[in-house]
């Protein structure tokens, strides 16, 4: 039986849309304590495993191949919210969201 996200947490997955490979850095922090620190090797047209987070505003940061970084903000709601990092040709990274 598939995992499903209970309504009161978050869930964040890294895609890989560009048709090359890239090793992408996560770091979320909640202000005060680091709640999730990954890398992901993903191949052209890939995820990442869901990461399931406690409802918070937190802050992302998105290290591309070990260089360029990107920052957003995500609030995780009482209901549920998906948050998707989106790697795009050129290497350009996006950050989406959605609360119920």
């Amino acid at each position: 039986m598939a995992h499903r996200t209970p309504p009161e947490e978050g869930e964040l997955t890294v895609r890989n849309m560009d048709d090359e490979p890239h090793e992408v850095a996560l770091t979320l922090s909640d202000g005060d304590e680091t709640v999730l620190e990954e890398s992901y090797d993903l191949d052209a047209d890939r995820s990442s495993p869901k990461a399931i987070v406690e409802p918070a505003t937190y802050d992302l940061s998105v290290t591309l191949d070990g260089g360029r970084t990107e920052q957003f903000e995500w609030d995780v709601t009482s209901c549920r919210s998906i948050g998707s990092v989106q790697i795009w040709d050129g290497g350009e990274i996006r950050f989406e969201t959605s609360n119920c």
